[in-house]
């Protein structure tokens, strides 16, 4: 059995990255809301086989910042991590690999001390981000993580 469903849309991969400035608004935003509203979910980048799975792709994150009601931009980002590199003819981000497993985290985005990390359920490292949603490495939170950290909190 293949999974082609996956294939179509909506479950369609993006395999571009984007940004988009002044963004408009239906409606109203509070002026009060200050801040990058981001989620990360499975996006395949490259080839995808008959078998492959919604879940098993890699991470993307889109991201809206916020402020004074306004919506500023919206990006997207593949989150480096896994074979994304050799994928999208990148360099690798570097950080630790915890026990041989890598992977793009495709599951949720956390932040502790002012830092944004990406996700996921699979046992492998965080990917640090920067509040532009890039890659910067991945990360156990300086050793602190022997072994993974849940996607979901």
């Amino acid at each position: 059995m293949t999974n082609e469903r996956y294939q179509k849309i909506p479950m369609l991969p993006i395999h571009q990255e984007s940004t988009h400035h002044e963004l408009k608004v239906e409606g109203e935003l509070p002026r009060e809301l200050d801040g990058l509203y981001v989620r990360n979910g499975p996006n395949h980048m490259g080839e995808i086989s008959p078998r492959h799975h919604y879940f098993s792709g890699h991470g993307m994150v889109h991201g809206v910042r916020l402020r004074e009601g306004k919506a500023l931009w919206y990006r997207n980002r593949v989150v480096r991590g896994g074979d994304v590199a050799p994928v999208m003819n990148e360099k690798d981000i570097g950080g630790p690999i915890l026990h041989g497993i890598d992977a793009s985290p495709n599951t949720n985005v956390v932040t502790f001390g002012h830092t944004m990390y990406a996700t996921i359920e699979a046992g492998a490292s965080m990917v640090e981000m920067d509040e532009y949603l890039s890659s910067i490495r991945r990360s156990t939170l300086n050793g602190a993580l022997e072994f993974g950290f849940t996607g979901h909190h």
